[in-house]
Formats: C-alpha cells, structure tokens, sequence
C-alpha cells in the first residue's frame, strides 16, 4: 500500500485524489437553469457498468470497466445517450488503509463503440448501492 507524505493523514490523500482536476462549470451556480441539452445526463445519474479488468490494491492503476446497459437522458428517458458496450476508462488509488476494503477510484473517459469518447474528469466510482469505492 502507498504511504502518505509525513504530516498527511490517509484521509487527506484520498480527498487530494478525488480533488485532482478542477470542475468545470457548465451553468452558473446562482439560479436554476433548465436543461442546456436534451441530451444530458444530470449529476447523480448511474451508469450501469462491470469491471473489465482487475484491481491489485498495492500498486495504483488503469481500470477498465464496460456499460452493462443502455444510459438514456436526465430530463426524458427517451434520448440514448451512452450504449451497452461503451468502454469506462478510470483510475484507482493504492491507499488502502487498515481495514479498509475498498480502493478509491475515479473515471475518466468514455469510449464509445463507434470510436468517439468523451471525458468524464475524474467521476468518482461507487458500487450498485452508491458506496464509494
């Protein structure tokens, strides 16, 4: 398992890792806006998805997961949005501590099966109940 820089608490380091990347804004955060798109997929939406490859929790990594099922829009439920098949790229932390049985993750990109991908800039992961980890 990592260690932590001296003076740096296991907890500090996993929040540094999930804070990595900025967010980028895409609506002003001062008023209720409608959707941009008809084509989005709202924060808190689930994208169903299976790990492809394995997680060795003594060395950080690249994971590789794929879309169980069709994702379609927030605001409608009708627009397809992600396909079943669509390729999860991420990246998980090796700081596991005593205890711990999971390992923090993050996605990355969206690989979709016609080739086109979009990023994704560090989306932390969960399980099917909505754990982290």
């Amino acid at each position: 398992a990592g260690l932590a820089p001296a003076g740096q608490t296991q907890q500090d380091r996993q929040l540094a890792f999930l804070n990595a990347a900025a967010d980028r804004n895409t609506v002003a955060p001062e008023r209720v806006v409608p959707p941009a798109s008809p084509y989005v997929l709202q924060a808190g939406a689930v994208i169903p998805a299976a790990l492809v490859t394995g997680i060795r929790s003594d060395l950080p990594g690249q994971i590789t997961a794929q879309v169980t099922q069709n994702v379609y829009d927030s605001p409608t439920g009708r627009s397809l949005l992600i396909p079943q098949g669509t390729r999860v790229i991420g990246q998980y932390d090796s700081g596991v501590g005593f205890g711990q049985k999971r390992v923090l993750l993050v996605w990355n990109r969206l690989i979709f099966p016609d080739g086109r991908s979009i990023v994704l800039e560090r989306q932390p992961g969960a399980d099917g109940q909505g754990y982290a980890g």
